[in-house]
């Protein structure tokens, strides 16, 4: 694996366990505002851990032995993450809500 997926990888996971065990924890409370500052909250802590993975990553690359030009002329990829990244942080947190609600509503109705 190369150093910048390595980075990426690193600071992804570590978001998406962070976010989606926010979102999930959330789903749980009774309380509506609970829920939704814990949705919105797991978003940021999984676009932070995009944006921190692809700054990071690049920087990996970079530093790596004989790094290819791309490595040093390719800026899109983090100002895509800076701009866009709730997008995908949203349909995680979304899906993961989505499954802890559904999971809180089939156990309320199998009692």
């Amino acid at each position: 694996m190369d150093p910048y997926n390595q980075e990426l990888l690193t600071y992804l996971l570590s978001g998406l366990i962070i976010g989606v065990g926010l979102v999930v924890w959330g789903a749980f409370h009774k309380k509506w505002m609970v829920r939704l500052l814990a949705f919105v909250v797991g978003i940021l802590v999984i676009w932070y851990g995009l944006v921190v993975g692809v700054a990071k990553g690049f920087s990996a690359w970079q530093q790596s032995p004989d790094p290819p030009p791309e490595a040093f002329s390719d800026g899109g990829p983090m100002v895509g993450m800076l701009i866009f990244g709730w997008i995908p942080a949203g349909f995680v947190c979304l899906f993961a809500y989505g499954l802890a609600r559904w999971r809180v509503s089939a156990t309320k109705n199998s009692q």
